[in-house]
């Protein structure tokens, strides 16, 4: 019995030790983790996943931009955008491992501030701008008076005929002959000095500065730490307009107080004074450049500029635009279309730009040895054709006018008066009317004239139609501005006009003087009075006539109602003349064709 219990005992120890053997080899050795880890960035933060195995119980990351996180999957933002190189470890009883990947992150794209814009056009007329204006187009609410007289919304707007421009409907008038004023209106969104470049403008037209010291500024104004109220220096950080010197134009900062000038500008007139803002982000001044008159469609070029101003008041950002003005003084300032964006072209009201091209005539794609009377489709401002209202044919040649005194020589064909057929009147209708609405307008011909010293009749081309009188086969109706040879004896170049008659004739200049190029300056005003025509002859192609060199000038009521079209009429006689591109544009430069 005893042998048979030895035997059982050492046959169960066999098998305790062959079980704690086996179970020794199956239990897995313990070593160290394997790292892994994956990320989606959102701008500037970054949500890390950890994708570690083998059993880690430790994460270190390093981030790259000395941040660290001991979370299994932690999420960080970094201050600013670039590459960075992200290593975790992992780590557990057994030993540590790394991996590392290079993570990218932007700074987001801070949206830029609405366009801001002011037209005055839908308010009251003769009423207080104060109050008015909606939380609309950037603002967040209307006008607020901050001390001082009414402000008066006006009917009609400022007409720029230095850029062919006239605002629409109303503006606002700042008159100093009263009380120390203050007005403002509040963005919906203020603008930062961020290291973005704004645009700032508006229309003014200056009368009666040179009269006084006291300011008229535009401004910019109210940031977080300061407010523009109704007295002191605060919350003024960018003013531009009159200045403290009598007719002076210039930038005003008022905490600290600056004052800085145009040299070669003055507030006087319609000014359309543009500043573009350069701001920089950081404490130092941002740089100020103000631009009088640019040209609408192009963005104006630095160093032309009249004033450049370091500006230290624009580090913290703008809220606002306002105005003000010393009482007391007798300058008075039109204000129209005031506009704050992110662009040259934001600032830059549709009209600006948008001016109907120039009309003009060539007569180059007329056939040539026939009748211009049919010729000219309702293209390039015109309404149709030429017509024959009397007289004979006048006949469309061959070749243009060569004007040795501007090494200019017109393309293709011309049109020949040839006054021998008998006394004849032609004209062509123009698609839209020009009207006498206070702007300025250029009307241009070059022309040939033979024959004409011994000849009284005239030869003239012409102004013609408006809504009350038609240029017809006789009479004077509709006859606004005639140029060319008059009636005078010895030919001499003038202007004639024919409902009342007038003949207004050069002192030193013939029609026999040569080719000539005609440019008429027609200086509408709006009004009843007559508008004011100057005639230069052979100016410079490239330069705008300067007022006081016209070879004759004229006071025209005549263009009171406008005209509609484009005429020309000859007596009987002997004179020629060769006609070739006639041009009718807002600015000399319109009336100027490319090749001269």
């Amino acid at each position: 019995m005893k042998t048979l219990f030895n035997t059982a005992l050492k046959l169960l120890s066999v098998l305790t030790l062959i079980l704690w053997v086996g179970c020794k080899e199956d239990d897995p050795v313990l070593g160290a983790p394997y790292t892994l880890f994956t990320f989606e960035v959102t701008d500037l933060t970054v949500t890390f996943s950890n994708g570690s195995v083998d059993n880690p119980n430790s994460y270190n990351w390093d981030f790259g931009d000395g941040q660290s996180s001991t979370e299994e999957n932690p999420t960080h933002t970094y201050e600013e955008g670039g590459t960075y190189m992200v290593v975790l470890t992992t780590s557990n009883g057994a030993g540590e491992d790394q991996f590392q990947r290079e993570v990218t992150v932007t700074e987001p794209e801070v949206p830029l501030p609405p366009v801001v814009f002011e037209t005055f056009d839908g308010y009251p007329v003769n009423a207080s701008v104060e109050g008015q204006g909606a939380a609309s187009d950037g603002w967040a609410g209307a006008w607020t008076k901050l001390t001082g007289d009414d402000v008066t919304v006006v009917t009609g707007g400022v007409v720029n005929n230095d850029i062919a421009v006239a605002t629409t409907g109303n503006s606002l008038l700042l008159d100093a002959s009263g009380a120390n004023t203050r007005y403002k209106r509040i963005f919906e969104t203020p603008y930062l000095d961020n290291g973005n470049t704004y645009w700032f403008a508006f229309q003014a037209e200056f009368a009666n500065t040179d009269l006084d010291g006291g300011e008229v500024q535009v401004m910019l104004v109210d940031n977080d730490a300061e407010d523009f109220g109704a007295g002191g220096g605060d919350g003024q950080f960018l003013g531009i307009g009159k200045t403290i010197t009598p007719g002076a134009l210039g930038v005003m900062t008022f905490g600290p107080f600056n004052n800085v000038e145009a040299t070669t500008e003055t507030a006087e007139g319609p000014l359309w004074l543009v500043a573009k803002i350069e701001t920089n982000g950081t404490a130092d001044p941002d740089v100020v450049k103000l631009f009088v008159n640019p040209t609408p469609g192009t963005e104006p070029v630095d160093g032309t500029e009249a004033v450049t101003f370091n500006a230290p008041e624009l580090s913290g950002g703008w809220q606002g635009v306002g105005f003000k003005y010393t009482g007391g003084n007798a300058s008075s300032v039109k204000i129209d279309d005031i506009y704050v964006g992110n662009t040259y072209q934001e600032v830059t009201p549709l009209n600006y730009v948008e001016l109907p091209p120039a009309v003009f005539d060539s007569f180059d794609d007329y056939t040539v040895d026939a009748s211009v009377n049919g010729q000219g489709t309702a293209a390039n401002g015109w309404a149709g054709p030429w017509t024959l209202l009397s007289g004979g044919d006048v006949n469309v040649v061959s070749g243009g006018i060569v004007n040795s005194t501007l090494s200019v020589e017109t393309t293709g064909n011309s049109m020949l008066l040839d006054a021998s057929v008998g006394a004849s009147r032609y004209k062509r209708g123009l698609t839209e009317p020009i009207l006498d609405d206070g702007r300025t307008y250029w009307f241009a011909f070059q022309a040939e004239f033979s024959g004409a010293l011994d000849d009284t009749g005239e030869l003239v081309v012409m102004l013609v139609d408006n809504d009350a009188e038609d240029f017809g086969g006789g009479g004077p109706n509709g006859q606004f501005l005639g140029i060319g040879k008059t009636i005078s004896a010895g030919a001499p170049l003038g202007i004639m006009t024919f409902g009342p008659f007038n003949n207004v004739d050069a002192t030193d200049v013939s029609v026999e003087d040569g080719p000539l190029w005609v440019v008429a300056k027609i200086e509408t005003n709006g009004t009843a009075d007559p508008d004011l025509v100057r005639v230069f002859v052979n100016p410079s192609p490239g330069t705008s006539p300067a007022n006081g060199t016209e070879a004759v000038s004229f006071a025209a009521p005549e263009l009171n109602g406008g005209w509609q079209g484009i005429g020309f009429k000859f007596s009987g006689g002997t004179t020629t003349a060769k006609i070739d591109d006639i041009y009718l544009g807002y600015r000399f430069a319109d009336v100027t064709p490319e090749n001269y």
